[in-house]
């Protein structure tokens, strides 16, 4: 008896508790903030419950409930940061500034990031601009987990506010420098949606005008990493300038690492290897969880024309590096990079092969499955199951491991299709289909593989498929209609392979009288010749030319181009058109005249010679 009524309170309180978590789940405030009081009925004490009505009561905008709830708790202290937001949302300025100050004596970590943010907007909303805009310096001074440039865009808002109010105090450099940190922002926005032309104007205006140094680093960074490995001499002119000490000093860790690790990437695309190696090795010492700066150092060793045997060379350069820094993975990559680039494709692969890690994952397993399919087809399947295995270990880290190892089994199966291995290929896509049973196109590639196997199982899993609805509702297909159809597309060539010899001792006799049938119609089925176009005199009773094929020259009946004949009347033509008698033709004709008498001429210089007693003409 005793038992039994203890019992039922502790089953009360673990129905409670699991309504609450349900209705977590849902994401209803209202429904928590019900089933926290039920929870509290039961258990007063109850930390939890405490927390997840007061957060559900400042999601309902009920922030005086929430804060008599803590203040009745005896849990308050534990929600100082809960309490005095609530303050800050209901306006009590005052009294959240008394508890968040008490507060920051003893926080840490992000706890204390919390509290300071949530200090320097309840100032800025309480009109404390000037120690709103100290408390986010402050701020931003400390903090360091990726929300700079929210906070900066405060600390510009609180800063203007506390300008405004001190009567337009501000000098002039001091709205410069804001003004380049807003502009600056709108560059980086720019940049990242691709409208790299105005980015880079703005960036250059920036450093021009050079009205805050630490914006102009950004900025000077920025278009660096714009350029890339063009225009090398202005980039190093400009990360030169943004690598200043005095200037990194007032950037934070990822700004400062980024402005050196682009100034090792200019010293690689000007081929200062040299200077290359040295920055790459000071920057592994201040950086060590970076991959990039082995990635640098690798490229220009491979870059490095006094190297024989480059694998070798990133092997012994790299292992002690990659072992003390915990990037293993990272040096078989860049062996392997070393290797393809030398040449040596089998050499590559093995070392990607013999680590489980790369091997596994799909980028480098793509490349290995096509790079076998070229060089040694009968490892693909190895190389698939070895995947499989790995990814089905990691299946429980969430959805995209179930997406990979599902294209695992398909790419499997695939294979083992190939290879006629028809039972292997249906328990991979038997697997395939209980992780993924949504896949209409999954399950129907399995019933196809399956019907090879067991017909009835293959049925079985068809009823699954979704219906597929090609006719209306008041229209029925005609099955056996659709099947003649298809029977008498059959080609004459599928006719003759389902020949009865062919379909083996099972073929009953009216199958063999029919393909015979078939088969004979097929064969007797010719193709009609049609006759061309006759001519419009053709005459069928009268033997054609036997010569009409040859050329025209060549006929016996051809007779040559006739000449032309000089007719007898000369006077023929448009203007001659009369016809005029013989004796007038004669008188008419000049060759029938006879020609008067001439004497011969001589040349004048030759009859003066003669007179002279010379001889003319031209001297021998």
């Amino acid at each position: 008896m005793a038992n039994g009524a203890d019992s039922g309170p502790e089953e009360a309180l673990r129905r409670a508790f699991g309504d609450l978590n349900q209705a977590l789940q849902a994401d209803n405030p209202s429904k928590i903030v019900q089933c926290a009081d039920q929870v509290l009925k039961l258990e007063a004490d109850a930390v939890e419950a405490v927390q997840c009505k007061v957060v559900a009561l400042a999601q309902l905008n009920q922030y005086d409930q929430a804060i008599k709830t803590l203040a009745s708790s005896q849990h308050r202290s534990q929600f100082a940061y809960e309490e005095a937001y609530c303050l800050y949302a209901s306006r009590q300025y005052a009294q959240a500034l008394k508890l968040i100050d008490g507060a920051l004596q003893s926080a840490e970590g992000a706890q204390r990031l919390r509290f300071l943010e949530l200090r320097a907007q309840t100032l800025y909303r309480s009109e404390a601009s000037a120690a709103s805009a100290d408390a986010y310096k402050q701020l931003l001074s400390e903090a360091d987990d990726g929300r700079d440039e929210e906070r900066r865009t405060n600390y510009l808002a609180a800063l203007v506010e506390a300008e405004g109010s001190a009567g337009h105090s501000s000098t002039p450099e001091d709205v410069a420098q804001s003004m380049a940190l807003l502009e600056c922002q709108k560059a980086v926005a720019l940049q990242m949606k691709g409208h790299t032309a105005e980015a880079l104007d703005i960036y250059k205006r920036i450093v021009r005008e050079r009205n805050n140094l630490g914006v102009v680093a950004v900025a000077a960074n920025n278009i660096v990493s714009i350029h890339q490995g063009s225009d090398v001499f202005d980039s190093k002119k400009r990360i030169k300038a943004a690598a200043n000490p005095d200037v990194l000093a007032k950037l934070n860790t990822k700004q400062r690492q980024n402005i050196e690790l682009n100034q090792a990437l200019l010293l690689l695309y000007s081929n200062t290897l040299d200077a290359c190696y040295t920055s790459c090795a000071e920057l592994h010492e201040r950086y060590p969880k970076s991959r990039t700066i082995l990635w640098i150092h690798v490229a220009a060793l491979l870059r490095d024309k006094s190297v024989a045997d480059k694998p070798a060379a990133v092997r012994v350069r790299f292992s002690a590096l990659a072992e003390k820094y915990d990037q293993s993975t990272d040096l078989v990559l860049a062996e392997a990079q070393a290797q393809l680039e030398a040449g040596h494709r089998d050499a590559a692969s093995k070392l990607l092969e013999n680590n489980a890690q790369l091997a596994s994952s799909p980028a480098i397993l793509g490349y290995l499955i096509a790079s076998a399919r070229q060089h040694a087809p009968e490892s693909v399947s190895g190389l698939l199951e070895r995947a499989v295995k790995l990814w089905s270990a990691r299946q429980e880290q969430g959805d995209a491991a179930e997406q990979v190892l599902v294209a695992l089994l398909r790419a499997l199966s695939a294979k083992h299709a190939q290879q006629h291995e028809d039972e292997a290929a249906v328990d991979c896509l038997r697997r395939a289909v209980q992780i993924d049973d949504e896949n209409a196109g999954l399950l129907a590639e399995f019933v196809l593989a399956l019907a090879k196997t067991d017909v009835e199982a293959a049925e079985q899993y068809a009823e699954k498929l979704p219906s597929a609805d090609v006719a209306g509702d008041d229209e029925q297909l005609d099955v056996d209609a659709l099947e003649e159809a298809a029977y008498l597309r059959v080609s004459k060539f599928r006719a003759r392979r389902e020949a009865p010899e062919a379909r083996g001792p099972q073929a009953s006799q009216a199958d063999v009288e029919a393909a015979n049938a078939t088969t004979s119609a097929v064969r007797t089925k010719h193709k009609r010749k049609r006759r061309g176009p006759l001519p419009k005199n053709y005459d069928p009773n009268r033997q054609p030319d036997p010569e009409r094929w040859l050329k025209k020259y060549e006929r016996s009946s051809y007779a040559g181009r006739r000449r032309r004949r000089v007719k007898d009347n000369l006077a023929k033509g448009s203007q001659g058109a009369a016809s005029i008698s013989q004796a007038e033709a004669e008188r008419l004709d000049a060759s029938l005249r006879a020609p008067p008498p001439t004497e011969p001429v001589q040349n004048k210089k030759v009859a003066a010679a003669k007179k002279k007693g010379k001889k003319g003409g031209k001297r021998r």
